[in-house]
């Protein structure tokens, strides 16, 4: 006999002892309330009124998971807040042409210094100062950069490029390159990446490609000496006035070339401009080209269509016959040129309608024997700016309102005003 018999013997024994029959205190208060509680009415049973199938039948729908649905909408929550963040810390840059907000207006003094001014305030602080010589500033057309003109020594410039609040100052060209450059011939690439200019090679002036990284300058021969460069907007091409050695001393054309010296060619028949005229420039739009020109017809402003090679004089009511206008200026927009009017031994800016009107005077009106004006228009097109070296004065001239307003900084030959995202 095993110890597992001896337990089975005596299991009915320890069962009686577990199971021995109880009634809890309380059944008897539960036997009363139940007896005096109603049954529940036969409505209230929503089995009574449908069928057990259609209350049991599953649902079409699955239910949704809704704690992995909210992670991922606040994940997604979090990456749009962020881009917004970026964006927002990241500088939106005016488009390279056509119509910007006005920004800092950047002069230099006849010290040698570079100054940013606000134009709503007047305020102004230099932001290239030193010992040496610097004028002649010139901003990119992002508002994110300028050029100008440093004093080396008494017969040779440096041509330097800095952050449009005066730090890392960079040196792009210099001596050979820069010996006989002056302010006139610079011209800013559309994206700021290099610039256009013409310097003497070899006893003949040239046209020559700087890089702003500072690597290695590309200058082209393009059989001609190439004056008064200028970027062609909405293209990767160069205006400027050529000459070619065997041409009469007056004799220049109007050309076009890429930025790589590839597709030389002129615009107007060299022939055609024999006589004097002036820097030519270009619409917002790279349609259209002026320049001024005197000695042979047809005298004036000629404005030109870059493609077609054909040209007209600009008219206008009370216009003059004769060499009375010169130094044409496009508005941003390509709507207005403003222009120096030269009348009785005297000359005035005025501004016209390129479609007609007529032309509005504005600012000082000057002897014919004082220096002429230096301009520009304002990146929104709706003022100019001018400097008078014959007296040092500054002026915001407003052609629509008629208010010609003296500014508090000096006037000095060259001031760039800066271009800012609309």
């Amino acid at each position: 006999m095993t110890a597992f018999d001896r337990f089975e013997q005596n299991l009915p024994e320890f069962m009686d002892r577990l199971a021995s029959a109880q009634v809890p205190d309380y059944f008897d208060d539960m036997l009363q309330r139940t007896a005096r509680t109603r049954q529940r009415p036969a409505w209230s049973s929503l089995e009574r009124w449908l069928p057990m199938g259609v209350l049991a039948r599953p649902a079409l729908v699955p239910s949704l998971p809704w704690r992995p649905i909210g992670i991922v909408a606040l994940l997604l929550i979090l990456v749009v807040v962020g881009a917004f963040v970026l964006a927002g810390s990241q500088r939106r840059l005016p488009p390279p042409f056509g119509l910007a907000r006005n920004g800092a207006i950047l002069y230099s003094t006849t010290d040698g210094d570079i100054f940013s001014v606000d134009p709503a305030t007047g305020a102004a602080s230099a932001i290239v100062a030193g010992p040496t010589r610097d004028f002649a500033p010139q901003i990119s057309r992002d508002g994110t950069q300028f050029l100008f003109l440093r004093d080396v020594s008494g017969t040779t410039k440096a041509l330097v490029v800095a952050n449009i609040d005066g730090s890392g100052m960079r040196t792009l060209a210099e001596g050979t390159y820069a010996s006989e450059l002056d302010s006139s011939p610079f011209d800013w690439s559309p994206n700021g990446t290099r610039i256009a200019v013409t310097a003497l090679h070899g006893g003949s002036r040239g046209l020559t490609i700087l890089a702003t990284d500072g690597s290695a300058p590309t200058t082209f021969d393009l059989g001609m000496e190439v004056f008064d460069v200028t970027w062609r907007p909405g293209s990767d091409e160069l205006l400027f006035r050529g000459k070619k050695p065997e041409s009469a001393e007056t004799t220049y054309g109007l050309y076009r070339v890429r930025s790589d010296g590839s597709g030389l060619q002129p615009i107007l028949p060299v022939n055609t401009l024999e006589f004097g005229w002036q820097t030519p420039v270009v619409s917002h739009d790279g349609r259209l080209a002026a320049f001024a020109r005197w000695g042979g017809p047809p005298e004036g402003i000629n404005i030109v269509d870059i493609d077609a090679g054909t040209a007209r004089v600009l008219t206008f009511p009370g216009r003059e016959v004769g060499p009375d206008q010169y130094q044409p200026l496009f508005s941003p927009d390509g709507t207005h040129i403003a222009f120096v009017r030269y009348r009785d031994r005297e000359y005035q800016l005025n501004v016209v309608q390129l479609d007609g009107g007529a032309a509005v005077p504005v600012g000082p009106v000057l002897p014919e024997s004082a220096p002429g004006p230096f301009f520009n228009f304002s990146p929104d097109g709706a003022v100019v700016l001018a400097t008078y070296t014959a007296d040092g004065s500054s002026w915001i001239l407003d052609p629509g309102a008629g208010a010609d307003q003296q500014v508090t900084w000096p006037g000095t030959e060259f001031q760039s005003w800066q271009r800012l995202a609309p």
